[in-house]
């Protein structure tokens, strides 16, 4: 991302920006600013729903006037063994606290492990401290994109084993997207998220 402004134009604003309610908490960006070394349009707005005590719904819209490669990063903490079961990934830890990242959204994801890497470019490190780094997973998913698209992802968190989950898409248009998430042992749960403005709802079946 270029350096946007270092201070705001306006405070956000509660029941639109962000939202914390009994059920779920929300909160919702956009970056207009631009990025190095890329022309022509593109914007990214990144909306965030915590389904209190179950998971996280992350979705983001990406606008762009061309044809464009792009990757979404997920950083794990130092201390996680991080592992891949096609397109997720996944700490797994026995006796800690895990998160699994599951995508949602049609489409073809390449992922990769990255650990400590500084050429072509610097990838995969962690800082504690200004000063301070040491290599650090990031889950790199790339993927390419022609118009206007929506990438979800639902995170799961659990204590050292894995938490059967199934995410799918139940609705989609240019202004919503609607998921339905089970997890193993729990009633559906369904979350549809306005891309750019509103609030979302969940419902538990």
């Amino acid at each position: 991302q270029k350096n946007g402004k270092l201070r705001a134009s306006k405070a956000l604003v509660e029941g639109e920006d962000f939202v914390n309610t009994p059920v779920y908490d929300f909160a919702r960006g956009t970056f207009l600013d631009g990025y190095v070394g890329v022309e022509g349009a593109v914007s990214h707005t990144r909306t965030v729903v915590y389904v209190r005590s179950l998971f996280w719904v992350v979705v983001d819209y990406v606008t762009t006037d061309k044809l464009r490669k792009i990757q979404a990063l997920w950083h794990f903490a130092p201390s996680c063994e991080v592992k891949t079961d096609v397109a997720r990934s996944y700490s797994d830890n026995q006796a800690d606290g895990n998160i699994e990242i599951v995508p949602v959204a049609n489409l073809d994801w390449e992922v990769e492990l990255i650990k400590g890497q500084e050429k072509p470019f610097i990838q995969g490190w962690y800082s504690e401290d200004y000063g301070k780094k040491e290599p650090n997973i990031a889950a790199v998913y790339t993927s390419n994109i022609a118009k206007a698209t929506t990438l979800a992802w639902v995170m799961i968190p659990s204590i050292g084993k894995r938490v059967k989950v199934a995410a799918t898409v139940l609705k989609q248009d240019a202004e919503h997207i609607q998921l339905k998430v089970q997890l193993e042992r729990k009633n559906p749960v369904i979350v549809n998220v306005p891309l750019t403005k509103g609030l979302p709802t969940v419902n538990h079946h």
